[in-house]
């Protein structure tokens, strides 16, 4: 799924973090022409990711000082590896 916002002038992100550990973000530029650029976003789970709910943010940061940083919501449910429990307290 993607999505398309008309941004004046067109913005370049420079590097895009998660704000949980065990979320890996890899981010690369998949299209730029002069209205500005597309960008694909992947998120990997590392093998130590608790499992239950999940709620945390990928932060992505500009080139624009007026636009340093754009912040997006993700929420995950993590599903139990075999013998694993769900932790009891999830993060919120």
């Amino acid at each position: 799924m993607g999505s398309q916002f008309p941004i004046d002038p067109p913005i370049r992100f420079t590097e895009a973090k998660s704000g949980h550990g065990s979320i890996d973000i890899c981010m690369k530029e998949s299209r730029r022409d002069a209205k500005g650029g597309e960008y694909e976003l992947t998120a990997s789970l590392t093998a130590d990711i608790p499992a239950g709910r999940l709620s945390t943010e990928i932060w992505v940061t500009t080139d624009q000082k007026s636009q340093a940083r754009i912040r997006i919501p993700v929420t995950l449910e993590a599903l139990p590896k075999h013998g694993q429990e769900k932790d009891p307290h999830p993060t919120r």
